[in-house]
């Protein structure tokens, strides 16, 4: 499900920010955007996220401010890493010979030379990062949440029409076997002379081709389908198994829509159609 989250963890010395965006995905992808010195604790964030999230694309930006003033804030320099730089790049200008005159400028740029003075590992800068991670995820999960209720009403809306579509068609099936009744009728006395036609005959092959065309079973089938997709709404929201439910959904449908040889019966399967397209698309965001 779609969300966004932020947290954040305080000391006096740095504050710790977290930031999360989800975006609907079937699998868990978690691109995590955060600094070196968090990389000790990057297996808890990755486990602690998918544990809450479970799935979707996820984009985690985790980062780290100094508190002005405050001891240890300045910036640091790692000369030896810095002599080593140097004396790579002179070597390589040596080779190559090309001029170095934007040698110092170069090596300035180059990884982990200049620093703000966070050490990979400090015990608090780390627990203040998960504290943040926790923050954030207690966020977004309140996010999803509220989207969740949100959700569960347009879904609930949807099915409703479903089953008014469903009632509608039952109220056109009377309509429906009179208009066969009379279109058959027609054509057999069109091509058939009246005193040749065996009416028992005639009874029984309506009965047959009725019998063709019925939608009982459907209708049934597609009523418990609706009532267990609420009742799972009501109780146990899955979007996997509201899935499944929908797609059961649509074979009765698409199934009334092929027999429902009657054009008020087949624009209520047209409309029922649309609203479960709707269904479909909403179930991917629930977990």
């Amino acid at each position: 499900m779609t969300g966004y989250g932020n947290g954040e963890a305080r000391r006096d010395a740095f504050t710790v920010r977290a930031a999360i965006r989800s975006l609907n995905g079937k699998y868990f992808d978690l691109d995590l955007r955060m600094s070196r010195q968090f990389s000790a604790i990057e297996p808890q964030i990755r486990s602690r996220t998918q544990d809450r999230l479970q799935r979707g694309s996820i984009v985690f930006t985790i980062s780290v401010e100094k508190t002005p003033g405050a001891a240890n804030a300045g910036i640091q320099v790692d000369a030896a890493l810095a002599a080593s730089y140097q004396q790579a790049l002179q070597q390589l200008a040596t080779d190559l010979k090309m001029d170095t005159g934007n040698l110092f400028q170069t090596i300035l740029q180059m990884p982990d030379v200049l620093s703000d003075g966070a050490q990979n590992q400090d015990p608090e800068l780390l627990a203040a990062a998960l504290e943040a991670v926790d923050a954030a995820l207690d966020d977004i999960d309140r996010f999803r949440k509220t989207e969740g209720e949100k959700l569960k009403e347009v879904l609930a809306a949807s099915a409703g029409i479903i089953r008014d579509g469903l009632a509608l068609v039952e109220a056109e099936e009377t309509g429906r076997r009179e208009n066969l009744r009379k279109r058959l009728e027609e054509s057999l006395s069109n091509h058939i002379p009246e005193g040749r036609i065996d009416r028992n005959r005639l009874e029984q092959e309506l009965l047959l081709y009725i019998e063709k065309l019925d939608i009982a079973e459907e209708k049934q089938r597609l009523r418990q389908h609706l009532d267990y997709f609420m009742e799972c709404l009501e109780t146990q929201p899955g979007g996997r198994k509201l899935n499944f439910i929908s797609q059961e959904m649509g074979r009765e449908i698409n199934t009334l829509g092929v027999k429902s040889n009657h054009f008020p019966m087949q624009q209520a399967v047209v409309r029922m159609k649309e609203q479960l397209e709707q269904i479909k698309e909403q179930v991917l965001n629930l977990l």
